[in-house]
């Protein structure tokens, strides 16, 4: 048992001399042995790596949105939207140290359409939108377009209307019903910029009319009566027929034509016009198409009417031959 405690001793003194952070000396503040960016200066677009080293920490942590990091030792990349200085607070049940590093912008790169983002205060920036886009910016109605952006320098980005909060670099597809433009703001504590990009919504294409059929029936008549048109069309947003007016895309109608007779059906749409015809033949009942439509011979002779000579009952006589 002793020995167990001697070797625990031994491996105690050890680990101190050895300068293991995490064995934290009691009332004594955190230290930041160092805190660097490296490269310290960047164009805009580029990123550079922020390093440090703490002893004697419970929590450590970094301002511009980046957070709570390694207690001990870390390293993060980040691409800074302009001159920028990162504060690290190193903390403890004693208290606390802070340590700053400037990462500086310098000659840039940046061929947005956006305009580059101004300080709104001494060594701070807004984030910067490095693009945002749709590709394509035209579609049909029903089709997709993939919006793609790139920002940098934010820890809060979102996409109106419909998409939301995303990421600080991606690429989502969206179908507008309607020409759509889409609003991308983000956000970090030098302030808020926006971006916008327009999806082009086309109308949908108009389908040429097409008549399906159309027909008489039956085509030749005997002046009085009737006969039936009937019709079939797809795609019109109007349908006519000559001598009746606007009709239904598809239907019948009842005709009794004075005499022959030609029907014109026009259907039209705003991708076309197209038209068809059909003819009914009216006869007159000549004495030839009597006897023909009532399949009699020419030289039958129809029966006797009576007619009364001199009117009232019992008058005399009947006209006719004797």
């Amino acid at each position: 048992m002793r020995m167990l405690q001697v070797f625990s001793a031994l491996a105690l003194i050890l680990l101190t001399m050895a300068g293991c952070s995490w064995l934290p000396a009691a009332g004594e503040k955190p230290v930041i042995n160092n805190f660097t960016a490296d490269p310290p200066t960047v164009t805009y677009g580029g990123g550079t790596t922020l390093s440090w080293r703490v002893t004697n920490a419970s929590n450590v942590d970094i301002d511009q949105g980046i957070g709570v990091v390694a207690r001990a030792l870390g390293s993060t990349v980040i691409y800074p939207g302009g001159n920028t200085s990162y504060r690290m607070t190193a903390t403890n049940a004693a208290g606390s140290n802070t340590a700053i590093v400037t990462v500086t912008v310098g000659g840039s790169t940046y061929t947005s359409t956006n305009p580059s983002p101004q300080p709104t205060s001494a060594g701070t920036q807004p984030p910067l939108v490095y693009n945002f886009w749709a590709q394509p910016s035209t579609i049909n109605r029903g089709g997709s377009t993939r919006l793609s952006w790139n920002v940098l320098g934010a820890y809060s980005i979102r996409i109106d209307p419909t998409v939301g909060i995303v990421k600080t670099t991606g690429s989502i597809n969206v179908t507008p019903a309607s020409s759509t433009t889409y609003t991308l703001s983000a956000t970090n504590s030098g302030g808020s910029v926006m971006a916008t990009e327009e999806v082009h919504v086309l109308p949908p294409t108009p389908l040429a009319p097409a008549i399906n059929w159309f027909a008489i029936s039956p085509s030749s008549i005997l002046a009085g009566n009737a006969a039936t048109l009937s019709w079939s069309t797809t795609n019109a947003t109007k349908v006519t027929i000559s001598g009746i007016g606007s009709v239904a895309a598809s239907g019948t109608r009842a005709v009794a034509p004075r005499g022959t007779t030609q029907y014109i059906l026009e259907a039209t749409s705003a991708a076309g016009r197209f038209q068809d015809a059909v003819t009914v033949s009216v006869h007159a009942l000549s004495p030839a198409v009597y006897y023909q439509a009532y399949q009699v011979q020419p030289d039958y002779v129809p029966p006797l009417i009576p007619v009364l000579q001199d009117g009232g009952p019992g008058g005399g006589g009947f006209s006719g031959a004797d």
